[in-house]
């Protein structure tokens, strides 16, 4: 080895290589790239090793260099960590930005190149990384090409789709807000099934008017109601069969809504129909709607036309004042004694109280109120439910007519 150095410095070889000779250890400090002392430069001078210095510095130059390059190397790969530190899949507790040397620096390159990674990599890493990934490789598997933006459902949807599975209202749904229209020919099975059972002709239709109309056409197939806005289209496109489905279920969903279900029929055909929208589009009825109401037994119903007029008579009982003869008389008539079951609950301090019309407690609150006698019943049935005076406005002795 002492040979290779004294040649490398051409050092004359009548000089001795003495292995503890001061010679060697300068050169040697030399090669460990290790800056000479001035006394150190001044002793190879004194012995006219010319050329040994002349190599030496131009290796310290070289050294410069390497050392200022490396420094901007080092410094970018730190600012690149401080970036990557930032990644969405990046746990938050990991605050520390990690030395270029560490392992962790390697799982931050990793990650934001969607890189599969060893088991002991995870514990820095969201674990939603693993369905990120089994998602961009079904992109990919399957030439899905629309830049798809990534959640926790993603990766269920897109393999729906590409298994070919029966696709849900809410599955058209996703593809329609994301441009998915690359997986057309996945799909095209369930929309022909589709089309065929509505009667829908799709020729003229671009791409996202297709997806748009299989959305609400699966709608129907579930039984929930499209938008006004898909409604719209349908009759844009003449979907005639769509629309009578279409029309079936806002029947259902009327009577629902105005607790008209002991309607057996489901047929929008059915004047019901016409008078539930009326209904729900707040429009006064004509009497023979309201005696059509009241002949099929549909008080309930009955009951959302005059709604407006019963809210202000429950407000005006909650603000404590009370009903007038002709307000007991129209909550009769209009089926809204439960306004008048809640007055006289006030009445008589019986607010804690959860009664409604069917109770003993109204038919005997209605007595008391006009001043009737109460049956020994009645009497039992207070005593039981400890609602005398003082607990309540009731008296012991209740009043009797004279």
């Amino acid at each position: 080895m002492i040979d290779n150095v004294f040649e490398k410095y051409r050092i004359p070889v009548e000089l001795p290589r003495d292995p503890l000779g001061t010679l060697y250890f300068i050169l040697r400090k030399a090669e460990l790239v290790k800056n000479l002392t001035i006394n150190e430069w001044d002793w190879l001078e004194s012995q006219r090793l010319n050329d040994a210095i002349s190599l030496i510095k131009t290796q310290e130059e070289n050294r410069k260099v390497i050392e200022d390059y490396r420094a901007v190397i080092a410094e970018t790969v730190r600012n690149d960590l401080a970036s990557l530190r930032h990644n969405r899949f990046v746990r938050p507790h990991v605050l520390t930005v990690p030395l270029p040397e560490s392992d962790r620096a390697l799982v931050f390159f990793k990650v934001h190149n969607r890189e599969d990674l060893a088991e002991n990599e995870l514990a820095l890493i969201d674990k939603t990384y693993k369905h990120f990934l089994s998602f961009s490789k079904l992109k990919e598997k399957f030439g899905i090409t629309e830049d798809i933006p990534f959640d926790p459902n993603a990766v269920q949807r897109l393999s729906n789709v590409t298994s070919k599975q029966a696709l849900s209202a809410s599955d058209f749904e996703w593809l329609i807000q994301n441009s998915v229209f690359s997986v057309f020919h996945f799909i095209e099975p369930q929309t022909k099934s589709l089309f065929a059972r509505y009667q829908c002709n799709t020729t003229e239709l671009a791409v996202d008017g297709f997806m748009q109309l299989c959305l609400i056409l699966q709608k129907l197939d579930e039984g929930s109601l499209p938008t006004e806005t898909e409604q719209q289209f349908l009759i844009k496109h003449q979907c005639l069969s769509a629309l009578a489905a279409l029309q079936a279920l806002e029947f259902i969903a009327l009577k629902k809504q105005f607790r008209a279900t002991q309607f057996a029929s489901d047929d929008p055909g059915q004047h019901l129909f016409k008078v539930l929208r009326k209904i729900r589009d707040e429009k006064p009825l004509t009497e023979p709607e309201v005696n059509y109401l009241k002949k099929r037994k549909l008080f309930e119903t009955l009951k959302f036309i005059y709604k407006r007029k019963a809210d202000a008579l429950t407000d005006k009982v909650k603000q404590g004042h009370g009903l007038t003869d002709d307000d007991i008389v129209w909550c009769k008539e209009h089926f809204f004694e439960e306004i008048i079951i809640l007055a006289l609950k006030l009445d008589f301090n019986l607010t804690r109280r959860s009664d409604g019309i069917d109770s003993p407690l109204y038919s005997i609150l209605l007595k008391l109120n006009n001043n009737q006698r109460l049956s020994d019943d009645d009497l039992i049935w207070l005593e039981a439910e400890k609602l005398f005076y003082p607990d309540t406005a009731i008296p012991v002795v209740p009043a009797r007519c004279c």
